[in-house]
């Protein structure tokens, strides 16, 4: 099949999908709903298919994605159609730096899984003229017969915006920590090999695999594990007792820091849990397959399955927060399961189900047993986009800071003589 054939052929089809989305009565209900979602009733047909692209890739109707649903509901006889539906149900969304614009299309550097991509959009170049190396795009893209192929430019930003496009690429990895390493299986390889050798580290400090502590205090928890992890001092394990606290009461409620966007979150994240202003009991766990949790109210959860749980302020909502929450795998709940002999009784009473535990983790797990999902944490300590960013960060606190005779790091003793880290003190400011 020759070039011209490729991109006629998956051109029709994505036109074909467009079209199913547009007249099955399978999809209709949920169309139209997402349409009066994002107010976009009485556009042109051209106006609607680009509406309704990001609905294309990311909607899952009853846990099925419309790629699935469009194979079971329309009859594919040709083969080469087939295998573009399921390519094009594997296209990512990631954010690229443009090395190179090409004759027939563009030279990628996705920032978040490490890689680069030539990459042939599927309309004229001269769609791109204002497209031009050295600026950020967001893009999908897709791979089929060893080739990719450019759905969509959805954001372009100029070199100078560097900065905002470094914290949006992490938190795309936050929110699907799968795109450091998607299409790039040396990265999952180093992924893995380093929560093999954290996992041991971690155990070495702590004496466990889980421990307790609260907001006001993991993150010195974590400092002496990334303290320990590059250099195994034996004087930092006699520091882990002080910073272990359990909590005098039991309950859960809102943490307003929880909601933070994109565009602040990391200035949260340097200042750590320590800065939120309400305390709440925090557990630490390292999953031997995924890697490193922080849970907040992990203590109130368990107390709930030791004791009475209807005695624990808004349990039921402790819970759910747990089950609902993307980022927590299903090997978590094995953790809870195998522990506790009620954690499904009482899973049932309070979801008012009658689930199995394989039940339970198919409802609110699924996709952690059909993909290697590590834990964002795991992710970030992998990821270049985030270490060049943090140093970006220090940097300009450092920059920021009085003169005192030398740079003084955020996590070292603040030169003051407060005894705080300098982030916490005069760095604060």
């Amino acid at each position: 099949m020759s070039v011209i054939e490729k991109f006629s052929t998956i051109s029709s089809t994505i036109t074909k999908l467009f079209e199913f989305l547009t007249s099955s009565e399978v999809v209709k209900d949920d169309v139209e709903e997402y349409l009066k979602t994002v107010s976009a009733y009485n556009q042109s047909a051209k106006n609607i298919q680009s509406i309704l692209l990001p609905y294309l890739f990311e909607r899952t109707i009853n846990k099925k994605s419309i790629f699935q649903i469009y194979i079971e509901n329309t009859e594919i006889k040709d083969k080469t159609e087939l295998e573009i539906v399921k390519s094009l149900e594997n296209s990512f969304e990631s954010v690229f730096e443009i090395k190179k614009v090409l004759k027939n299309g563009f030279l990628f550097n996705n920032l978040l899984n490490e890689k680069d991509y030539n990459v042939l959009p599927l309309v004229k170049m001269t769609n791109f003229r204002n497209v031009i190396a050295g600026q950020y795009v967001i893009s999908r893209i897709f791979e089929h017969e060893n080739t990719f192929y450019l759905i969509e430019i959805a954001n372009v930003y100029a070199s100078y915006q560097k900065d905002e496009v470094y914290r949006f690429a992490i938190a795309k990895l936050l929110e699907r920590p799968e795109l450091l390493y998607i299409d790039n299986i040396e990265k999952q390889n180093e992924i893995e090999k380093q929560i093999n050798d954290f996992a041991v580290k971690f155990k070495e400090l702590f004496n466990t695999d889980e421990l307790i502590s609260d907001n006001k205090n993991v993150d010195e928890l974590i400092g002496l594990f990334n303290d320990y992890c590059e250099n195994a001092n034996e004087e930092l394990k006699e520091q882990v007792a002080q910073y272990l606290k359990e909590p005098e009461e039991f309950s859960f409620f809102k943490v307003k820091e929880f909601d933070s966007q994109y565009n602040n979150f990391l200035e949260n994240s340097m200042g750590g849990f320590s800065s939120h202003e309400s305390t709440y009991d925090v557990g630490m766990i390292f999953d031997e397959t995924s890697g490193l949790y922080i849970i907040p109210f992990w203590a109130t959860l368990k107390h709930g399955f030791e004791n009475d749980y209807k005695q624990i302020e808004n349990y039921s909502d402790c819970l759910k927060s747990i089950l609902e929450n993307d980022k927590i795998p299903n090997t978590i709940l094995s953790r809870l399961n195998n522990e506790y002999k009620n954690f499904m009784s009482v899973t049932n009473e309070i979801l008012e189900k009658n689930y199995t535990f394989d039940e339970l983790v198919q409802h609110y797990k699924a996709d952690f047993l059909t993909q290697k999902i590590f834990s964002p944490t795991t992710v970030l300590y992998s990821s270049e986009i985030f270490t060049k960013t943090i140093s970006m960060i220090e940097d300009e606190e450092e920059t920021n800071q009085p003169q005192t005779g030398k740079k003084v790091r955020p996590n070292e003793p603040c030169p003051c003589g407060s005894g705080k880290k300098y982030k916490k003190c005069c760095g604060a400011n």
